[in-house]
Protein backbone atom coordinates (compact mmCIF):
# COMPACT_ATOMS: atom_id res chain seq x y z
CA UNK A 1 0.00 0.00 0.00
CA UNK A 2 1.20 3.91 -0.97
CA UNK A 3 0.50 7.18 -0.61
CA UNK A 4 -2.80 8.50 1.16
CA UNK A 5 -3.11 5.92 3.44
CA UNK A 6 0.27 5.27 4.81
CA UNK A 7 0.36 9.01 5.42
CA UNK A 8 -3.23 9.24 7.40
CA UNK A 9 -2.43 6.06 9.65
CA UNK A 10 -0.90 8.39 12.32
CA UNK A 11 -3.64 10.05 12.93
CA UNK A 12 -6.67 7.52 12.68
CA UNK A 13 -7.35 4.88 14.64
CA UNK A 14 -6.64 1.02 13.83
CA UNK A 15 -10.61 0.52 12.76
CA UNK A 16 -10.72 3.89 10.68
CA UNK A 17 -7.60 2.28 8.53
CA UNK A 18 -8.92 -1.06 8.71
CA UNK A 19 -11.58 0.33 6.67
CA UNK A 20 -9.70 1.97 4.50
CA UNK A 21 -7.43 -1.30 3.42
CA UNK A 22 -10.67 -2.90 2.88
CA UNK A 23 -12.40 -0.54 0.71
CA UNK A 24 -9.34 -0.57 -1.27
CA UNK A 25 -9.25 -3.91 -1.65
CA UNK A 26 -12.63 -4.76 -2.73
CA UNK A 27 -12.68 -2.25 -5.02
CA UNK A 28 -9.87 -3.05 -6.33
CA UNK A 29 -9.50 -7.20 -5.41
CA UNK A 30 -5.97 -8.28 -6.19
CA UNK A 31 -4.27 -11.70 -6.18
CA UNK A 32 -3.33 -13.61 -3.22
CA UNK A 33 -6.02 -10.91 -1.10
CA UNK A 34 -6.87 -13.12 1.77
CA UNK A 35 -10.63 -12.57 3.34
CA UNK A 36 -10.85 -13.65 7.12
CA UNK A 37 -12.83 -12.49 10.29
CA UNK A 38 -11.34 -13.50 13.39
CA UNK A 39 -8.90 -15.67 11.13
CA UNK A 40 -11.90 -17.49 10.24
CA UNK A 41 -11.59 -18.38 6.16
CA UNK A 42 -13.74 -16.45 3.71
CA UNK A 43 -11.95 -16.94 0.05
CA UNK A 44 -9.07 -15.78 -1.58
CA UNK A 45 -8.48 -13.67 -4.65
CA UNK A 46 -6.66 -15.84 -7.21
CA UNK A 47 -7.64 -13.59 -10.67
CA UNK A 48 -9.50 -10.14 -11.34
CA UNK A 49 -10.55 -10.74 -15.15
CA UNK A 50 -12.60 -7.29 -15.57
CA UNK A 51 -15.53 -6.96 -13.39
CA UNK A 52 -14.93 -10.55 -12.58
CA UNK A 53 -13.23 -12.02 -9.85
CA UNK A 54 -11.80 -15.86 -9.20
CA UNK A 55 -11.63 -16.99 -5.80
CA UNK A 56 -11.22 -19.83 -3.73
CA UNK A 57 -13.63 -19.97 -0.82
CA UNK A 58 -13.66 -23.84 -0.40
CA UNK A 59 -11.37 -24.87 2.16
CA UNK A 60 -10.30 -29.24 3.03
CA UNK A 61 -8.71 -30.84 5.46
CA UNK A 62 -5.13 -30.91 5.93
CA UNK A 63 -4.47 -33.17 8.73
CA UNK A 64 -3.12 -32.23 11.87
CA UNK A 65 -6.22 -30.09 12.64
CA UNK A 66 -5.06 -27.54 9.87
CA UNK A 67 -6.74 -26.72 6.72
CA UNK A 68 -6.15 -25.03 3.65
CA UNK A 69 -7.87 -24.13 0.46
CA UNK A 70 -9.92 -26.71 -1.65
CA UNK A 71 -8.05 -25.11 -5.22
CA UNK A 72 -10.42 -27.91 -7.64
CA UNK A 73 -13.73 -25.10 -6.51
CA UNK A 74 -13.10 -21.94 -7.93
CA UNK A 75 -15.84 -19.60 -8.16
CA UNK A 76 -16.62 -16.73 -10.47
CA UNK A 77 -18.13 -13.59 -8.64
CA UNK A 78 -18.68 -10.76 -9.82
CA UNK A 79 -17.13 -6.85 -7.80
CA UNK A 80 -21.28 -6.49 -6.23
CA UNK A 81 -21.17 -10.26 -5.24
CA UNK A 82 -17.83 -10.26 -3.76
CA UNK A 83 -18.30 -7.05 -1.54
CA UNK A 84 -21.82 -8.80 -0.99
CA UNK A 85 -19.73 -11.18 1.17
CA UNK A 86 -17.32 -9.00 2.93
CA UNK A 87 -20.11 -5.72 3.77
CA UNK A 88 -22.83 -5.68 6.20
CA UNK A 89 -26.14 -5.56 4.53
CA UNK A 90 -28.04 -3.24 6.88
CA UNK A 91 -25.13 -0.63 7.68
CA UNK A 92 -22.19 0.43 6.75
CA UNK A 93 -18.90 -1.34 7.51
CA UNK A 94 -17.44 -4.83 6.70
CA UNK A 95 -17.72 -8.27 8.22
CA UNK A 96 -14.65 -9.36 7.41
CA UNK A 97 -10.66 -7.89 6.95
CA UNK A 98 -8.43 -8.57 4.32
CA UNK A 99 -5.23 -9.64 4.43
CA UNK A 100 -3.41 -7.70 1.36
CA UNK A 101 -1.50 -10.47 -0.64
CA UNK A 102 -1.08 -13.10 2.29
CA UNK A 103 -2.08 -15.53 0.07
CA UNK A 104 0.22 -15.60 -2.56
CA UNK A 105 0.75 -19.29 -2.78
CA UNK A 106 -2.27 -20.07 -3.59
CA UNK A 107 -2.24 -17.73 -6.70
CA UNK A 108 1.50 -19.77 -7.68
CA UNK A 109 -0.04 -23.15 -7.27
CA UNK A 110 -3.44 -22.22 -9.32
CA UNK A 111 -0.97 -20.63 -11.91
CA UNK A 112 -2.53 -20.01 -15.57
CA UNK A 113 -5.27 -22.64 -14.96
CA UNK A 114 -7.42 -20.36 -13.38
CA UNK A 115 -9.89 -19.06 -16.10
CA UNK A 116 -13.19 -18.14 -16.68
CA UNK A 117 -15.36 -21.37 -17.29
CA UNK A 118 -18.17 -20.83 -19.73
CA UNK A 119 -21.64 -21.67 -19.05
CA UNK A 120 -23.20 -24.70 -19.41
CA UNK A 121 -24.97 -25.14 -22.77
CA UNK A 122 -28.54 -25.34 -22.62
CA UNK A 123 -30.30 -27.55 -24.91
CA UNK A 124 -34.10 -26.70 -25.25
CA UNK A 125 -36.74 -29.54 -24.30
CA UNK A 126 -39.79 -29.75 -26.22
CA UNK A 127 -42.70 -28.52 -24.57
CA UNK A 128 -44.54 -31.52 -22.20
CA UNK A 129 -47.77 -32.05 -23.48
CA UNK A 130 -50.76 -31.34 -20.43
CA UNK A 131 -52.42 -35.05 -20.10
CA UNK A 132 -56.10 -33.51 -19.68
CA UNK A 133 -56.14 -31.50 -22.97
CA UNK A 134 -53.10 -33.32 -24.91
CA UNK A 135 -51.63 -30.16 -25.47
CA UNK A 136 -54.04 -28.29 -27.25
CA UNK A 137 -55.10 -25.72 -24.64
CA UNK A 138 -59.01 -26.64 -24.90
CA UNK A 139 -60.74 -28.37 -22.36
CA UNK A 140 -61.95 -31.91 -23.93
Amino acid sequence: MSGAIEEALPKMGTREYDRLVNEKHISDPQPGDYWQEMFCPYFVVIRRLGDLVIICDQKKDAGDHRWTWDLTKLKVQSLAELRKQVTYGTIPGFVADVCPAAHLWVVDEVGDSATIPLPPKVTKQAPQKCSHCNGTGTQP
